[in-house]
């Protein structure tokens, strides 16, 4: 737990490198979502509305963040949510207590509570990585975050602003009743986002299209 960035110690000159959350950065998606015999296809933008860095630590304000279609209801509203990425390991903590608020401003208010359950990504990663896994001790990759493949980078997301040098990686989060894969560009960021919930049936997944990356 830290009580606030301001207090964190330079571990790192440039938190969360390969993560591009900069104010002002967008993220385009194609989404389609299926489930109770209705199918619907419509597009989605995750913005970086506001970051603080202080040191080794950066908190950011996002709109819509892709995790977020998890479940999706049409009728709900834009969500802020906030990431704070610390020594290159990314937390996702949910809803802002400020809607559209400053990070900072949620940063300064009190603790931030960086824990294995909204760790997401542990960066740098690499094929057969296990991180985040509740409880620790299990002899299977399920309730953990596992990076199942490292594959050469598409074309597709060369031209969107991935670099060729880098993989593309897959990484699955996987429940009894459900999972997640999240497709991760280092520098880029997430380019696929899918998840299917198994007893009802439910699938969301979300293709990036389009990335605006601030400087």
């Amino acid at each position: 737990m830290i009580s606030a960035l301001v207090a964190v110690t330079v571990l790192f000159p440039a938190p969360c490198a390969d993560f591009p959350l900069r104010a002002g950065s967008s993220w385009t998606y194609q989404v389609h979502v299926a489930g109770g015999g209705a199918a619907r296809t419509f597009t989605w933008t995750t913005r970086v509305l506001t970051t603080l860095a202080r040191d080794s630590g950066l908190v950011a304000a996002v709109e819509n963040w892709p995790y977020e279609l998890a479940g999706w209801d049409p009728a709900q509203a834009p969500d802020t949510t906030l990431l704070v990425c610390l020594n290159n390991r990314v937390h996702h903590l949910g809803k802002s207590h400020r809607d559209r608020g400053s990070a900072a401003a949620d940063a300064e208010s009190g603790a931030l509570n960086l824990t294995v359950e909204n760790l997401i990504l542990a960066l740098p990663l690499h094929q057969g990585q296990l991180y985040g896994q509740e409880p620790a001790d299990r002899s299977d990759t399920f309730y953990g975050w596992y990076v199942e493949a490292a594959v050469p980078m598409p074309q597709t997301l060369i031209r969107l602003g991935a670099s060729s040098r880098d993989s593309l990686y897959t990484i699955a989060y996987r429940t009894v009743p459900d999972h997640q894969l999240v497709e991760y560009a280092p520098g880029l960021g997430v380019t696929r986002y899918t998840y299917a919930h198994h007893g009802t049936m439910a699938t969301t997944s979300a293709t990036l299209i389009r990335a605006r990356l601030a400087p």
